[in-house]
């Protein structure tokens, strides 16, 4: 999740517009986890990997973060 390059997974999961399906929508959705993690900005990397595709932006506008 804190890798600056998307996963296969991750980008396989975007494809086919399940990003709510992905690790990183459990750091953006319950930011209790982030801490648990201990990456500084996790939520941030995670939303800005998902603004990098076009399912991923539409993901993050239903839930009001661009």
């Amino acid at each position: 999740m804190k890798a600056l390059i998307s996963s296969i997974g991750f980008i396989r999961l975007i494809d086919v517009n399940l990003p709510y399906k992905t690790l990183e929508s459990i750091v953006i959705e319950r930011s209790q986890f982030e801490q648990l993690i201990a990456v500084d900005n996790l939520k941030q990397k995670c939303i800005d990997k998902s603004k990098l595709y076009e399912n991923g932006r539409t993901y993050l506008q239903a839930k009001g973060l661009i």
